[in-house]
């Protein structure tokens, strides 16, 4: 049986494949590219009008650009017969199909030899024809690199939705500002109304659903806060035994950190205020 090698035309199937993946890469991307713009313009929108946060944003317009090497690659994944990227090359080179018979015979006998000895010996003369004409055959022309069909509309979008990005939005203000305080001065514990706009900004829950220490002017001690209704202040009291002696030295009073001046945010000085509001005389 004579030798049937066709590593030569193999090789030229292998460079011409190439060439044609990168085109279709160029022309996937290119057409991706008009989705990925209009894609990366709404996301752009959609942070500047606050739909979606910054880093929400981003991530879309990431993943937009994302489309263009999902498109090249969808592009440069399409499968071709090497028998077609062979016809392709002789109808580029004036081969007159040999190696797209080449390849064709070879395909042939690989499956089992001929049932005739001369129909082999056929196939074989044809294939070494084709291996011979391997020289002659020009792969740029076959497979050329070209402007993408899309480029100009791909980049008339990228244009658009540049100057479309750079647009102004007139946003409402949301900075918080503070007018005034009423009153303007205050002992620890008492209620200061502010007055201003977009003071509660930034916070996800309102003032009342928020502990003490996360509240605006809120003291981290119990001495600022407000009685509940029906229920009467806690004040410190001095107990005494009745049995004491009249000329002992009366006892001093007690009295609460927070109405002498201590730091209100000092929870060491209001703990013992209330444990002694709520003592009781063991007399």
């Amino acid at each position: 049986m004579q030798a049937t090698d066709t590593s030569a035309i193999q090789r030229l199937i292998g460079r011409a494949r190439l060439r044609m993946r990168v085109q279709w890469a160029l022309e996937g991307a290119a057409t991706a590219t008009i989705l990925a713009a209009a894609g990366a313009l709404a996301s752009i929108f959609a942070i500047r009008v606050e739909v979606v946060s910054p880093t929400t944003g981003i991530l879309l317009v990431v993943a937009s650009l994302a489309l263009i090497l999902v498109g090249a690659g969808l592009g440069a994944a399409r499968r071709i017969d090497d028998e077609l990227v062979a016809r392709r090359i002789d109808r580029a080179s004036n081969l007159a199909d040999r190696l797209s018979t080449a390849i064709a015979f070879a395909r042939t006998l690989a499956r089992g030899p001929a049932s005739a000895e001369e129909t082999h010996d056929l196939m074989v003369a044809a294939i070494k024809d084709g291996v011979r004409a391997v020289p002659r055959a020009n792969i740029v022309a076959a497979a050329p690199i070209h402007e993408p069909r899309d480029l100009r509309a791909a980049g008339m979008f990228v244009l658009v939705s540049a100057l479309a990005g750079g647009l102004f939005i007139q946003l409402p203000d949301r900075a918080p500002a503070l007018y005034r305080a009423v009153p303007e001065a205050a002992r620890p514990g008492e209620v200061i109304a502010l007055e201003g706009k977009n003071l509660l900004a930034g916070l996800r829950a309102p003032v009342p659903g928020l502990p003490a220490s996360a509240s605006l002017g809120a003291q981290t001690c119990g001495c600022g806060r407000r009685p509940s209704a029906g229920s009467s202040p806690a004040t410190p009291t001095s107990t005494s035994a009745p049995n004491s002696a009249p000329n002992s030295a009366p006892s001093a009073p007690s009295t609460s950190p927070c109405s002498t001046g201590a730091p209100p945010g000092s929870r060491r000085s209001c703990r013992p205020t209330r444990r002694s509001a709520r003592r009781r005389s063991p007399w």
